[in-house]
Formats: C-alpha cells, structure tokens, sequence
C-alpha cells in the first residue's frame, strides 16, 4: 500500500520514456488556445482605433474594461468537423474572426464597445451607444451604403463591392432613420451540408455606425447539435452538486459530534478558511472587467456592481464554511496525524515543526507534480491520436487571460485549488471512506471517483477523457497521501497546475524565467517561512526530559495508547491511558503505590497542581469514569483521542511545574 522512494523513482523514469516517447509521435497537443493580442495591446489598439473614428470625446476619462471572447459554436463545429470527421479547411483558425476582446469604454459622453481580433488585431466588433441628439443627421440609403464602405475599407478590407449583400433594411423610429446592412463576404462550401459564411453586419443610425462586426455563421444543423451539447453540460453540473452536498453534510455532522475536541484547535483552521476566503474575493476584484460587462443599460452601473460584491462575497463565505468543517473535520478523523499532517498539524497543536521532515515532503510533492504532469500530457497525447477529442470553449481560462493581473489569477487559481481539493478529497474524503469501508484502497477509489465526478462539464469530448485523466491522478494523490501526508499532496497539485498553465498557453507571460521559478518556488519559500515563524515565536517549547522513572512509564504509556489508537484497537488504547492516569495521580499526591480511583481523586483534589489545572483533570475523570469497568469494545475513538491528549497535556505541565529550575538528560 506504501509507495517507497524507489517506486517513486521507477514511476518518474518510466513517466519520462513514455512522454519521449510519445512526443516523438506527436509533436504536440492541438489547443484552440494560443492567440498573440495580449489585454494592453487590445486595450490600445481599441482606444486608438476610436481616436481615428471621431470617438475622441469618449476616449478623454473613460473607464476601460476589457475581457477575452469567443465564437464558442464556431469552435465546438471547427474542432467537431476538422478532428471528428476528418475534414480540413484550407484557412487556419487564427485567419478567422472567432477569438476576441472586447474593451468597452464608458464615459459621460457615451459608451462604446470594440473587438479587437486576438490573432490579426484587426477591429472586429462595434457597438456605440450615444445620446439621441449625437448621432447627427439621417443618412440616404446610397450615403449611408457609402458611409458602410468606406468605414470597411479603411479596417483594411478590399473589394467590398464584390462581397453578396444580403441584408438591406431602412427603418424609421422616434425620427431617427436606421440602415441595416449585411454581407456574406466568403462562403466556405463544406463536405456534408451547408457552408461555413464569413459575414460582416452593420447599422447606422443618422450618420454615425452604431453596430459592425465580422463574424462567422455555422451552419444551422451544428448549431442545434452545439446547443444541445450545451445544455446536457448544465445536466453534468447535478452529480458535482450530489457530490458537495454529500461532502457537506457529512462534515457538519462530523464536525457537531466532535466539536468538543475541536474547539481548542478551532483557531487554525479559521485563520485557514479567512486566507481562502480572501483569495477567492481576490479574484473576483481581478476579474471585474467581466462583472461590468453584464452591467444592462437600463440598471445604474454602482447599485448592479454593489448586488454583484454582495453575492460574491456571500458565495466566498459559503465556500469558507464548507472547507472550515471539512479541514478541521478531517483532522479529526484523520488516525496519523503527526505523520500525515507535518506541517498543518504541528500548527494546530503547537508543537515544533520537523523542518528536515516538512522540506522533504515539499521535495517530493515537486518530484510528484512532475510525474502527475508527465503521465498527464503523455494521455492527452495518445488519446488524441486514438480519440481526437474536440476542445469547446473554455470559460475557464477566458477568465485569466480578463483578469487584471494574470500572473496573480494564475497563482490564487493553482493555490486554491490544490488547498481546497487536497484537504476536501484527500485529508477529508479519504478518512471518511476508510471510516465506512475500513480499507484504504476502497477509499482512495472511491474519493478520487468523486473527484472525477466535479468535472463531467470540463469542456472535451468524449467527457470520459477528462474523468479518466482525474481518476488516475486521484489514485496517483491518494497514495501520496497516505504515505508522504497532505503537505506533499498540495505542493504536487500546485505545480502540477502552474506546469499546466504555462505549458498549454504560450501566450501567458508567466512563461518568462523570473516569473516561471518565482511560481514554483513560493510552495518551498511558504514552508520554510511558517517553519520558522512558528517554532521561534509561536510552538510550544518541548517538554523536558527527564529521568523519573514513573514520568517516563506515563509517557509510553500514553504513546503506546497512541499506537494503538491508531490501529483502532480503542480498548487496549483506553486501559492504557486510564493506567496513566493513576500513575500521574499517584505522582502528583507523592503516593509510592497506585491508589485507587476513588481514592486517588480524593487526594488529588487537595493539591496545588490540580487547583491550576482542575478543568483538564475533571475532563479526564469524566472520560476515564465513562468507560472504567465496562466492556472496552464500547470505546469510542474520539474519546479515546481525546483522553490521551489530555494526560499529555497534564504530564508536561507537571514536568514544567516541579522541574522548572533544571532539565533533567
């Protein structure tokens, strides 16, 4: 079940000959995702496109937003037709207007929207809305088709007059005429039915252009057949809502019934839950250019964007009590947690991290996340010789490339999802399931086909691709898991998503050096820094050592009860620690023998030391009496846990309280 260090080794070499080898069969993988318009020069281009087009007055003080677009019909039907029937187009994607930004720009003159191609920078889209008594005279019909002409030939089209027109509209209303014109300016015949039309529409309102975009209309038998995909997406979302809910619920019962033995570790977990929170309310301040594209004309921009932050930010703290009962509720079940939980669980505790342990674990988290990316790029490789799976639109990296720093989206999405889904599906589920199952390998399965589950909506199709990727990583994690801990596990999954990123997009500029290891590296930075922040001002200093026999006999005791806790033998793990008990109690009133329990409360209670630590002593008395003389079957591990805890606490502050002075090797 314990993956050793040198199956590690054996799994990254023969991970590294089968992506050689498969590389050498595919140079590599087609995405639909490689523009070369970045957001500042869209952004640029737009505002000086408007400039030239008597727009000036809206482009003094505007505020300017921009996000990424696409033709996401256009593209399910171009990678559906050209890999799933083997057809292909003589123009390359990037010659076709389907990927864009928008900028719009507000002003107190006016609001305009362009779209700037994200491959050629040619203007795309517009749409200008003005005050009535802006759009200046009404146009003839020939003056206006002069007007349309002109404005095409000066965004660099040519032969205008040879393109099919195939819309002519002129309407009056509220004593503004309006022409709308269209053309179909290349028709691409297709093999089955229909053709693929290049288009450009527009209207003018008195004499300014109000509307113009170029664009490319499927033919309608694929738009069906992509709506319908569409809509059975939304279904998929039902088994991932099932999936949380199921996660959830369990937790708060979980967490109710052991509230108790949380509460005092209550302190970490909250200060966990607040740093996700904030990073969740953090990029959605990044991606506001997307929140003001929704803004509707009719609605006052402050009191829509207001509604939108309450929403945001009551979403967040949702999210942040599902993941603060999950993370503590996990600690609980979780059996090893000092071999498990090296860093998070000497937090919670406050006991001195292992730094040799915890950067050896970081260590291999790094070698694990080049593994997991090595399988992964090796199985969408193959499968897109064998499959050719098609890529639709993903809304998911639109939003990075949006938002207003993409360096700092990449790292809050990498970082929340490998916290998030580390300590929700790993540390949590895993526990629950060996709980239920009493078998790790069952659990581990299970949990990663849960995982699985959260993206049947991942945009690639067939939608068992991308399951089947996430199962075998799953499994892959769980092992980590249970044997190099959580920490391993986040760090793997954090760079394994940095690898992701900046291997597929070579647009993004975190492919530049300074930013590439500045990504990797802050897993390894963020460990040394907690490390040593907390064993110098925050860790409990360790409890001496000392050479009293009978301290020494309670303290394996309880570490013999703790070994046995572990392998849920709670009876034996409960006469031990009842036995230390009576061994402390005996210490503490200076009696040679063990008394009894009636008897040696009655002596404790007339003690200095219990008066300064009576809560914790009535505490164990009330959890020793639960179970003292009852069959030790009834036990109840989180008692048991919770004794042992305790009694622990008791013998140190003993040993700090009558050997204060001197350290006892």
């Amino acid at each position: 079940m314990r993956l050793s260090v040198i199956s590690l080794l054996a799994l990254f070499i023969a991970s590294s000959i089968c992506f050689v080898l498969v590389v050498n069969l595919r140079p590599r993988i087609k995405m639909p995702y490689e523009v070369t318009i970045l957001k500042g020069e869209a952004i640029e281009i737009a505002s000086r496109f408007l400039r030239e087009s008597n727009f000036r007055e809206i482009t003094r003080e505007a505020e300017v937003y921009a996000i990424f677009q696409d033709n996401s019909t256009f593209i399910a039907f171009y990678y559906n037709y050209t890999l799933r029937l083997g057809y292909s187009f003589d123009i390359p994607l990037e010659e076709l207007p389907v990927k864009y930004w928008l900028v719009k720009l507000i002003s107190s003159a006016g609001e305009v929207v362009v779209g700037v191609d994200a491959y050629t920078g040619r203007i795309v889209y517009l749409s200008v809305w003005l005050s009535d008594s802006e759009y200046g005279r009404n146009l003839r019909w020939s003056e206006a088709y002069e007007k349309a002409v002109f404005f095409l030939e000066k965004l660099g089209y040519r032969n205008v007059s040879s393109w099919r027109l195939v819309l002519n509209e002129t309407r009056v209303e509220e004593n503004f005429t309006e022409h709308c014109m269209e053309w179909i300016k290349t028709s691409y015949r297709l093999e089955t039915e229909g053709a693929l039309e290049e288009r450009v529409s527009m209207r003018i309102i008195g004499s300014t252009i109000i509307y113009y975009e170029h664009y490319v209309k499927v033919p309608r038998n694929f738009v069906t057949g992509f709506k319908e995909e569409y809509f059975s997406m939304l279904l998929l979302l039902i088994p991932a809502l099932i999936v949380n809910l199921f996660l959830f619920v369990a937790s708060i019962v979980l967490f109710a019934k052991n509230y108790k033995v949380l509460k005092p570790r209550l302190a970490v977990f909250g200060i966990l839950t607040l740093i996700v929170i904030t990073l969740m309310l953090a990029l959605n301040i990044l991606s506001v250019d997307e929140v003001v594209f929704e803004v509707p004309k009719e609605v006052p921009k402050q009191v829509f964007l207001a509604v939108k932050v309450l929403m945001l930010i009551f979403s967040a703290i949702f999210q942040g009590i599902f993941f603060f009962t999950e993370s503590s509720t996990a600690y609980v079940l979780e059996d090893k947690v000092r071999t498990r939980w090296v860093v998070l669980g000497r937090l919670v505790e406050r006991e001195q991290i292992d730094v040799k342990k915890s950067l050896s674990n970081v260590a291999v988290g790094y070698m694990i996340a080049f593994i997991l990316f090595l399988i992964s790029v090796s199985y969408f490789i193959v499968l897109e010789i064998l499959v050719k799976p098609i890529y639709s639109s993903f809304a998911f990296f639109r939003e990075i490339l949006s938002s207003g720093n993409v360096i700092v989206s990449v790292f809050i999405i990498s970082s929340l999802a490998a916290v998030f889904e580390e300590i929700v599906f790993r540390a949590f589920s895993i526990n629950l399931f060996k709980k239920l199952f009493r078998r790790e390998l069952l659990a581990v399965l299970v949990s990663s086909a849960l995982w699985s589950l959260l993206h049947l909506n991942y945009p690639i199709i067939p939608r068992w691709i991308k399951v089947g990727q996430i199962l075998i990583q799953g499994v892959i994690l769980g092992y980590i898991y249970l044997t190099w801990g959580l920490e391993t596990t986040i760090v793997s999954h954090y760079v394994f998503n940095i690898l992701s990123l900046i291997s597929v997009f070579k647009y993004l500029p975190v492919q530049s050096a300074a930013y590439f290891f500045v990504l990797l590296a802050i897993p390894g930075i963020l460990v040394c820094l907690i490390t040593l922040i907390h064993n110098k001002y925050l860790a409990k200093p360790p409890a001496p050592v000392v050479e009293d026999i009978a301290l020494k006999t309670i303290q394996e005791y309880l570490e013999a009860a703790r070994l046995l806790l572990a392998e849920r033998l709670t009876g034996p793990a409960f006469t031990l620690a009842s036995t230390a008990y009576l061994l402390l109690v005996s210490k503490v009133v200076g009696s040679k023998d063990i008394l009894s329990l009636e008897e040696s409360w009655k002596r404790l209670r007339t003690t200095d030391f219990y008066a300064v630590h009576s809560l914790s002593f009535d505490l164990v008395r009330a959890l020793v009496l639960k179970y003292w003389g009852k069959p030790t079957t009834l036990c109840l591990s989180e008692d048991v846990k919770e004794l042992i805890n305790e009694l622990k606490r008791l013998v140190n502050a003993y040993i700090k309280t009558v050997f204060s002075t001197k350290n006892f090797k």
